[in-house]
């Protein structure tokens, strides 16, 4: 049984429990520090709270603006599966209706060389080389528009496997070595697609090491050839006209087909502007931007006039989200020199709030005077002035930095350059 010594001694004096009056002004000492701890504590958990929830509001942001990027005015379509259309250009596209028909594609030339008994078998040394051109029969007319290239083989190639990884070192050239499934492997030797990218392999042996001479088609191509290269033929709106792939991107300005097979009637393709789908997609910005902005102005309130005080209220870090996210309401997009372009372009206006705000009458208005207004504000879209320089992007993922860059051709040996880099050893980002 525990005893209350301090108590005990003072049984004839005061009667006060000294243990207790201790204990209270310890407590009375400590409670507004303990106060305070835990109060910081509790705020630094709101504080992270609030992180975790412009974490997730940014989120969503990079969401939509992810499944905004690629959108189009233009609704494209064919009611055939043999032929694919996309808008590659919205500077250049334009509504359409065509009839275009497939009457062949463009294929490139195979060529085998069979009966080897391994990948590794010898072929012997000596030099190949290959032109570029058309065949008509054993007949060989070189393009001149491709240079030749010659193959070296020596001691480190001189195998069916080194041969192919040679030749598929070359621009226009794709080669490997297949198993037949009955003993043998064939080297398979593919040109690029287009009747005049046909190859010749001329040999030449070394005199001591023959052999290599089973390569050689600049006599006797028909026998090694299995396809002869072609080119595809189409034919628009009763014209016929030939390209050298299956992707063309000049048969209507600003616009990519992708010939898949051949067809036995002529298909519809259309592209129209819908602007229902702009506006839909525009007024969906809209309303994600003002959930965004409200959440981090709630986040963020200093707590005048009665009002609570936000948990990340004076925060640097939002506070500089908050500045961000209104320059790509209010700033002008990069990369249309002189001409600036706005997303209040497209009837967005700024309300006293911070808020935006879209009507479709605005909206319409807008769109019908100028349809690409859309495409340049969701998307990377890239443009010259000059007809012998065509710009595109190839890619969905690496976005060049938006911008007006003047690019020079290079002449006598000198290198182009974008913006004054070096294209033979920068990457323009």
């Amino acid at each position: 049984m525990a005893v209350d010594y301090l108590s005990a001694i003072n049984r004839q004096g005061s009667g006060l429990n000294i243990t207790e009056i201790v204990d209270s002004l310890v407590e009375a000492e400590t409670a507004p520090q303990v106060d305070r701890i835990q109060k910081d504590i509790d705020q630094k958990n709101a504080a992270i709270s609030g992180y975790a929830l412009v974490a997730s509001e940014l989120d969503k942001f990079k969401s939509f603006t992810d499944s905004l990027s690629g959108s189009s005015a233009f609704n494209v379509s064919s009611d055939t599966s043999a032929i694919g259309i996309s808008v590659s250009n919205q500077a250049d596209a334009k509504p359409f209706n065509a009839k275009i028909s497939v009457s062949s594609l463009a294929q490139s030339q195979t060529l085998e060389f069979a009966g080897f008994s391994s990948k590794t078998d010898p072929i012997n040394t000596g030099s190949i080389t290959l032109d570029f051109g058309s065949w008509s029969g054993n007949t060989f007319t070189v393009n001149s528009a491709k240079s030749a290239n010659v193959i070296a083989v020596t001691s480190s190639n001189n195998t069916l496997t080194g041969l192919a990884e040679s030749l598929s070192a070359l621009d226009g050239v794709n080669a490997t070595v297949t198993d037949k499934g009955d003993g043998t492997f064939s080297l398979i030797v593919n040109s690029d697609t287009g009747e005049k990218n046909a190859l010749r392999m001329t040999v030449t042996e070394e005199s001591s090491d023959p052999g290599l001479s089973d390569f050689d088609t600049s006599s006797n191509n028909t026998s090694k050839q299995v396809v002869a290269a072609s080119n595809a033929s189409i034919n628009i709106n009763g014209v016929t006209v030939t390209r050298t792939t299956n992707t063309v991107s000049d048969l209507i300005d600003g616009y990519q087909f992708k010939f898949n097979a051949t067809t036995s009637s002529a298909a519809s393709i259309s592209s129209a502007t819908d602007q229902t789908v702009a506006y839909e997609k525009i007024k969906e910005f809209v309303d994600t931007y003002n959930g965004i902005t409200s959440t981090l102005e709630s986040l963020t309130s200093r707590g005048v006039n009665g009002e609570d005080k936000g948990v990340l209220a004076r925060d640097l870090t939002v506070n500089s989200i908050q500045r961000n996210l209104r320059s790509i309401i209010t700033s002008e997009l990069p990369g249309y020199g002189a001409k600036g372009r706005y997303l209040s372009e497209l009837g967005v206006k700024t309300m006293r709030d911070g808020s935006i705000s879209l009507s479709e009458t605005d909206f319409n208005k807008a769109f019908e005077k100028e349809p690409i207004l859309f495409d340049i504000v969701v998307n990377s879209m890239a443009t010259s002035d000059n007809p012998l320089v065509e710009a595109s992007q190839t890619s969905s993922i690496l976005i060049p930095k938006a911008g007006s860059y003047n690019f020079v051709a290079g002449s006598s040996g000198a290198a182009s350059t974008l913006g004054g880099v070096d294209l033979r050893r920068k990457k323009i980002q």
